[in-house]
């Protein structure tokens, strides 16, 4: 019964740390959930940014574009050539190039938040499916524990009930002892009686031998019993 109690102890402790697994894992997992959570947010609102940024910057371009700048009339002296500008005859356009440039850098930086979440997505899906595998091994050995705690309780019931039934026939034995002791007693109380007494008691029966025979001897010479009747 004691190797028993420590082999259930032993289990329930055993029981006690895959508890303890299982709560961890649940809160590191929840903790990893969170955190991909918020960073796909993060993600998703910096696209969604990166696409208001475009889109501000292609009309601020679009309406520079449409701009046409003309110069002001002006009287100038005949000798003195009117100086080259780089927007007359409305070709003034804005820095169209520069625009593109600026929006092909948003769009790769959209690129980017796009792979960033497929790339946190599928390292998600990988510690979920992780996650479950071990929590499910965790379980299955819990259960496993479980019935094989029930197994050493049932043992240890009934080995208590042997003991039960051991301890009452130790009680019947001690009993029985008891009483052939009580009665060992009484027989050497006995013994111990006719040990003093017996001289004195054999001569006594000696001498009760000898007057039956004396007795028997008068009687044989008395004669017959009808000698012996009264006249």
């Amino acid at each position: 019964m004691k190797d028993k109690k420590e082999e259930i102890a032993e289990i329930v402790k055993s029981q006690g740390a895959a508890t303890k697994t299982m709560a961890d894992i649940k809160k590191q997992r929840t903790t990893e959930k969170d955190a991909y959570k918020l960073a796909l947010k993060d993600d998703e609102d910096a696209i969604v940014l990166l696409d208001k940024a475009k889109d501000a910057l292609a009309k601020f371009y679009r309406d520079t574009s449409a701009l046409q700048v003309e110069p002001a009339a002006v009287n100038l002296v005949a000798a003195e050539p009117a100086p080259n500008t780089n927007w007359q005859g409305g070709d003034y356009k804005g820095s169209s190039g520069e625009a593109r440039g600026v929006i092909g850098i948003l769009e790769m930086l959209k690129e980017d938040h796009r792979k960033q979440i497929k790339t946190e997505g599928q390292d998600e899906i990988d510690a979920q499916v992780s996650y479950e595998k071990d929590f499910t091994a965790l379980t299955r050995n819990f259960r496993a524990l479980e019935k094989t705690k029930a197994a050493s309780e049932a043992e240890l019931a009934s080995l208590g009930s042997d003991k039960q039934d051991q301890v009452g026939k130790k009680g019947d034995a001690e009993n029985d002892l008891a009483d052939e002791e009580k009665l060992a007693k009484a027989i050497a109380a006995d013994c111990d009686w006719v040990k003093s007494h017996f001289d004195k008691r054999r001569t006594s029966r000696a001498a009760e031998v000898d007057g039956l025979v004396e007795a028997k001897e008068f009687l044989a010479q008395a004669g017959s019993p009808s000698d012996l009747e009264m006249p």
